[in-house]
């Protein structure tokens, strides 16, 4: 079985504030490579989800954006972790990413 896993962690009760992501891609049923980057969400962080990922605003300090990371990641993604939050913080950043890249254009 081939597919990908896309994992992250927010920022804040904001699905689209990203500050971590990572990506497994599995071949054969085997972890082939893998990938992770912090974010810089360009956002609060909330006292509560550092306390769980302990990423603070210090940490993405020198990150890159979403925006400077979206081309890295694979969009081939055919699995998202099971967590409903991670599969919604995905669609909802890939959302407005889209949505300010088609306003750029």
């Amino acid at each position: 079985m081939n597919f990908v896993a896309v994992d992250v962690e927010t920022a804040s009760a904001d699905l689209s504030s990203i500050c971590q992501i990572g990506v497994a891609v599995f071949q054969d049923g085997a972890l082939s490579r893998g990938w992770e980057s912090l974010i810089d969400p360009e956002d609060h962080f909330d006292p509560i989800n550092v306390s769980i990922h302990g990423i603070d605003e210090e940490t993405v300090r020198h990150a890159p954006t979403w925006e400077t990371a979206f081309p890295v990641v694979n969009l081939s993604a055919r699995a998202i972790d099971e967590t409903a939050q991670d599969s919604d913080a995905w669609i909802i950043t890939l959302n407005q990413q889209m949505t300010n890249f088609r306003t750029a254009i």
